[in-house]
């Protein structure tokens, strides 16, 4: 094996003819996974722990290898939720919200942090340093002095809008929303892990899941044993749960 492959990435070469768009949106994928990873370090641990596992035991390796050639594209995020579940306990509330990587708190801090950038702006800005008539001598295109003058003098206030916009939603769908259809930390990762299984092989293949996430919670140490029949029935649980829950994260 080269240095520097995944043991357990084996991604099928698209055939030719693909269209060009398919790839684009692919690769702008999976800049943004690598730039989350980087952002979050725990991500690559989480990896770390499921692909660990899963090169433990024959069984969940033969698992993985098939859902590989189900079609799973996306072999770095399933480990991350793989390694994420296995971590989490099984029962009270999450306050995390995974279509925004943030915390209830993170997300309520969210619009004192954009006043604090408004009020940075307005201490900082040039524009009281300027005479009116010198945006001219500047090397701008028309569109960007138009911008200049009449937009970024604005750009505080804007932002102080977004923050009130921002956080009156956010305080409404916590009460309203995820107060009251949030679910136990490891089922919300594991209904996740089903999903992105569904939606890039066709199937939810819980027999498979249930193989490789025992694997790696003995890696993790909690020895918890999946099994298909819970795991079908959890997602059978959480697709009759209302759809607004996404509406923070969609």
């Amino acid at each position: 094996m080269k240095k520097g492959k995944h043991p357990l990435r084996q991604t099928k070469v698209p055939p030719s003819g693909v269209a060009g768009e398919d790839n684009e949106a692919r690769e702008r994928g999976i800049s943004a996974w690598r730039e989350l990873k980087n952002r979050r370090p725990e991500i690559a641990e989480h990896q770390t722990l499921a692909a660990s596992g899963i090169r433990s035991n024959g069984q969940a390796r033969k698992a993985f290898d098939s859902l590989i050639k189900q079609g799973l594209r996306s072999p770095e995020l399933f480990e991350y939720l793989v390694g994420h579940a296995v971590k989490l306990p099984r029962r009270g509330r999450s306050n995390f919200h995974p279509g925004v990587w943030a915390t209830d708190k993170e997300l309520e801090d969210f619009p004192k942090r954009l006043r604090a950038i408004a009020e940075d702006l307005e201490k900082r800005s040039i524009f009281p340093l300027m005479p009116d008539d010198s945006i001219q001598y500047l090397n701008l295109s028309k569109p960007a002095r138009r911008v200049f003058a009449v937009d970024l003098p604005k750009l505080p206030g804007t932002i102080r809008i977004f923050a009130e916009i921002f956080e009156i939603h956010f305080r409404t769908t916590r009460r309203e929303v995820w107060n009251r259809n949030r679910f136990a930390p490891q089922a919300q990762a594991l209904s996740q892990l089903i999903n992105l299984v569904r939606e890039e092989t066709g199937e939810p293949r819980v027999e498979m899941l249930a193989s490789i996430l025992t694997a790696a919670a003995t890696v993790a140490g909690t020895n918890q044993i999946f099994h298909a029949e819970s795991l079908k029935r959890l997602d059978q649980r959480q697709r009759k749960r209302p759809k607004n829950i996404s509406t923070l994260t969609s």
